[in-house]
């Protein structure tokens, strides 16, 4: 059974994806609030979806090792141009203080799912005309097996049968 969705929709979605987000500043942990904005090499602005902390840096031989957590984020505006292949990310926030180099972000993955325009959906009356057509057939198909199982000399009044799909 083939139907064929006939309502138009605009759709805005905003692209998403995962950050890592390092600390190589100092061995104290790093709070960001929800919101806290990324800016990816190519321009683009993505947001932390949630409030995220970020362990402190290891020390070894007197040398900072950078730790990281792994961040959902979302873009800051809809479309296809938020899209974009993997990443590396300032945050804005700490431009002019000496975290803005401490802590940045790399994607390993593209950010996805951003789009602007029109879809097709599903109306009411779509599916409405595709359960009639599935009514119609299942019927059929009860119709002849009734018609090939019940014996020739059998008497069926019609308003006998009963029909309902629940």
């Amino acid at each position: 059974m083939t139907s064929l969705a006939t309502g138009k929709k605009n759709v805005e979605e905003k692209a998403n994806g995962k950050i890592r987000v390092f600390n190589a500043y100092s061995s104290s942990t790093q709070r960001l609030v929800a919101n806290t904005r990324f800016l990816a090499a190519n321009g683009r602005i993505f947001r932390t979806k949630n409030q995220i902390i970020i362990p402190g840096a290891k020390v070894a031989e007197g040398r900072i090792v950078p730790t990281s957590i792994l961040v959902e984020v979302v873009a800051d505006e809809p479309g296809e141009d938020y899209n974009i292949g993997p990443n590396t990310f300032s945050i804005p926030g700490f431009q002019g203080s000496p975290k803005f180099n401490g802590f940045y972000g790399k994607s390993e993955e593209a950010m996805s799912g951003g789009f602007k325009g029109e879809v097709t959906v599903v109306t009411d009356g779509d599916l409405n005309d595709a359960r009639r057509i599935l009514e119609e057939r299942v019927f059929g198909v009860l119709e002849q097996e009734w018609a090939t199982r019940v014996p020739k000399d059998f008497k069926v009044l019609e308003q006998s049968k009963y029909k309902k799909i629940e």
